[in-house]
């Protein structure tokens, strides 16, 4: 990954981490290029309009606080950055067809789901790890996955206690495949200046919810839903404005005995 790629890339980051108050400013001063070429570059890099991506960005984050979060539709367009709610629905309409009240009714989780308890609620501490981004299909990630770990091996980086973990960021039923973000995240031993795309990130601290996946990663739906269907549901848990994080326990396994541990951000 050249220079280039490198500082978009920490402008996205930044706008994934501010997304809710974005300022533009920042964003240029970050990238360092001036503000007639920021915007082109902007544009060359992601195929969309800065102001296009962070509307897209706000109206994916709020099709999920819809779902999920127990908030009211105007509160959530105020986040989004509408101030009305008829320029909300509008907008929400003009990505989802359909209302965002609509949106909320449909979302219908069947009725024959199996129930799934967490093994554990835990408090975590914050835990820094190398990260690479990946976009695009969540079941394609083996390079980027190939190209973390071959840097951690390089660097002498594994330890007994390195861990793996995913971040999806995106829902593949709300976002287009070709657009889905996911991080490839192994734990940080030493200090060391990242290169060639990978830099050092946080997963958030704070409360979470664990639940275990036994099997493929393809069923791994299967187990969110269940959780996000009757366990979230039935039981009232709010969540916090976090993703989900995975944490892969066994690797290089067979399909069936694969261990993976879902983190939910819980209030």
């Amino acid at each position: 990954m050249n220079q280039y790629q490198n500082t978009m890339q920490k402008v996205l980051g930044e706008i994934e981490k501010n997304l809710e108050y974005v300022d533009i400013e920042d964003l240029i001063q970050l990238s360092g290029y001036s503000y007639y070429h920021f915007h082109r570059i902007f544009l060359g890099f992601t195929g969309e309009s800065l102001k296009r991506y962070i509307r897209r960005q706000r109206l994916q984050n709020s099709a999920y606080k819809l779902q999920f979060i127990n908030e009211s539709i105007t509160h959530i367009a105020m986040q989004a950055g509408y101030q009305t709610a008829s320029s909300y629905n509008k907008a929400f309409r003009e990505m989802f067809h359909c209302a965002p009240s609509e949106f909320v009714k449909e979302f219908k989780i069947k009725k024959d789901i199996k129930m799934i308890e967490p093994i554990k609620t835990t408090d975590i501490a914050p835990i820094e790890v190398y990260t690479l981004r990946h976009v695009g299909d969540y079941f394609k990630t083996d390079e980027t996955w190939n190209k973390l770990v071959e840097y951690v091996w390089k660097n002498n980086l594994k330890t007994a206690d390195t861990k793996f973990y995913g971040i999806g960021y995106d829902d593949p039923d709300v976002v287009e495949t070709s657009k889905l973000r996911y991080d490839a995240c192994i734990t940080k031993t030493i200090e060391i200046k990242p290169d060639n795309g990978i830099e050092l990130k946080q997963i958030a601290g704070g409360m979470y919810a664990i639940f275990l996946h036994k099997g493929s990663y393809e069923k791994l739906i299967e187990t969110y839903t269940s959780i996000y269907g009757s366990w979230i549901q039935n039981n009232n848990i709010e969540l916090r404005d976090e993703p989900p994080i995975e944490q892969y326990v066994t690797m290089d396994v067979k399909e069936d005995d694969l261990v993976t541990e879902i983190w939910i951000p819980v209030k």
